[in-house]
């Protein structure tokens, strides 16, 4: 990779920080933060969060970083680089951030890489290139995730695109009552064919479905949590200050955790990521 210039999240974001100053109490009830001046208790905020709304402005092929660095992935970790070329940008895993025991085989570390890929390909077609992409050109050993080769073509944004800065990450509960549209529940069913036979899609609707799924995440997030080795790695992923936050810009953040509203209230998640 020498020779080229080579973009992680962590570079792309790179501005000026602030400082604020912030206090972390832990206690019986959880986590709360007693902030001062624009504190934790105001994300959305400062340089951090700056790519959701400036990630088209750029020249060349760094809008397509940009739409692909607004990817969700694992713990936030943001675990990819990119490697530009006239006509093309090579997706590079960055297996050093990893999430820990729960990913061996860097699955989720994966998932998060495809979906930057998928964020960086309707991207280019909204900035006029036509994708072809190789999927680990140079073998499942290596860290070269995919290679995408671009050409010009009529520009075409799709509604996915303009989705793209709308995706954030909230861990609080659903809302009641607002059930899938079933014309909603049919369309997902059909992206599911005979052509994608690696890709099934489960719908749970009733109640003793969702109360055993329900069951299943409960005794999956204990065992995570009894994990000492787990416990640990989520620990250096989680950002405990405004002041952190805006010097990493990843991991995870808690005005996404899901937590009580008497310990945080509610928000969107930080940093692209994502995520």
């Amino acid at each position: 990779m020498s020779g080229a210039p080579r973009l992680s999240r962590e570079a792309f974001l790179r501005s000026s920080g602030v400082s604020l100053g912030t206090i972390l109490v832990a206690g019986a009830g959880g986590l709360s933060y007693r902030a001062y001046d624009q504190g934790v208790l105001e994300p959305g905020r400062g340089p951090a969060y700056a790519p959701w709304s400036h990630w088209q402005e750029h020249r060349g092929l760094l809008p397509l970083v940009a739409a692909a660095t607004l990817a969700p992935s694992p713990h936030n970790a943001q675990a990819w680089l990119f490697r530009l070329a006239p006509y093309r940008v090579d997706l590079i895993a960055d297996t050093s951030r990893g999430t820990g025991a729960i990913d061996p085989f860097q699955r989720e570390l994966y998932v998060g890489l495809g979906a930057a890929l998928e964020n960086l390909v309707l991207a280019a077609d909204a900035h006029g290139l036509v994708t072809t992409v190789a999927l680990m050109p140079e073998g499942p050993q290596s860290a070269h995730a995919a290679r995408i080769e671009l050409r010009s073509t009529p520009a075409r944004e799709s509604e996915l695109y303009r989705q793209i800065p709308r995706r954030h990450t909230d861990r609080y509960p659903y809302a009641r009552g607002k059930e899938l549209p079933p014309a909603a529940l049919r369309a997902m069913q059909s992206l599911t064919t005979s052509e994608t036979p690696d890709a099934r899609l489960f719908c749970y609707a009733s109640r003793a479905q969702r109360t055993r799924l329900g069951e299943l995440i409960v005794a999956a997030t204990e065992a995570i949590v009894a994990d000492p080795d787990q416990a640990r790695s989520d620990y250096n992923w989680f950002r405990q200050s405004w002041d952190e936050i805006q010097r990493r810009r990843d991991g995870i953040t808690v005005d996404a955790a899901g937590l009580a509203p008497s310990s945080q209230p509610r928000s969107r998640s930080c940093c692209p990521p994502s995520p």
